[in-house]
């Protein structure tokens, strides 16, 4: 699906319902805000890129990323290059991993790959057991960065159809700018921690989540990010799970 719309499409289709409103100086930065919320949103298919390959070095567990423009890991796999035909292994992709130079394992024994916001580096659940002549690297998918948009006259990023979900973002931040009561807010219960949207607020998001599960969302993902994810309660090395 192609990407022709402007995002000024958007915002002279939003201006007829928004009548009123001083948007012309802000609609840059309304515009902008909406697509960085629309891009963190889920792993789209257009924010994605591939990893530049890391290689192992031995006894070591955390690794430089080489991409500049790296924002979160969606998928982690390790290829063996010194054999052929090359070794491929899908890791999973863990919330947190600790410190843990103690233990070494190579292709096959270490299971799952972090990415250490503090360090701004990948970690690998143990050090890695390398020497020559294997090569080993790890490689997988990430998500970039969002990149500003300084003017509405920059074309979207997503697909034509989902222009809908643009345009109720925008909707929303429209009415937020004056403080209607029809922007909505963000509720938490108490009792489940459950959010809910309300307002013109919960149209977009509902919007969002619907163009998130047209795209994929939720077919094999739990099995990448489920509720408790590997290494969440991780707080002792041995052991991946933290079991006792």
């Amino acid at each position: 699906m192609p990407s022709t719309y402007l995002w000024s499409d958007a915002v002279t289709f939003v201006g007829k319902y928004t009548k009123g409103v001083p948007t012309s100086a802000l609609d840059p930065i309304a515009v902008d805000t909406v697509d960085a919320i629309m891009h963190r949103f889920w792993f789209w298919k257009w924010t994605m890129a591939n990893l530049t390959p890391i290689p192992w070095v031995n006894n070591q567990q955390d690794y430089t990323i080489l991409d500049a423009n790296f924002y979160r890991l969606y998928r982690a796999r390790f290829r063996r290059t010194d054999v052929s035909p090359v070794v491929v292994r899908e890791k999973n992709v863990a919330n947190f991993l600790s410190v843990n130079l103690e233990q070494t394992g190579g292709i096959d024994s270490i299971l799952a790959v972090s990415y250490n916001y503090e360090l701004g580096k990948l970690r690998l659940d143990k050090a890695a057991q390398i020497v020559s002549p294997v090569a080993i690297q790890t490689e997988g998918d990430y998500q970039f960065q969002h990149v500003k948009i300084t003017t509405t006259a920059t074309t979207v990023v997503f697909p034509d159809a989902y222009l809908d979900v643009a345009i109720a973002g925008l909707t929303w931040k429209y009415f937020s700018l004056i403080s209607s009561p029809q922007a909505g807010t963000l509720q938490v219960d108490k009792q489940t921690r459950a959010v809910v949207y309300t307002g013109q607020l919960g149209v977009f998001y509902s919007a969002l989540q619907a163009m998130a599960e047209a795209e994929g969302m939720g077919q094999g993902d739990s099995s990448r990010f489920p509720d408790d994810p590997l290494g969440v309660g991780r707080s002792t090395n041995p052991g991946l799970f933290a079991w006792s």
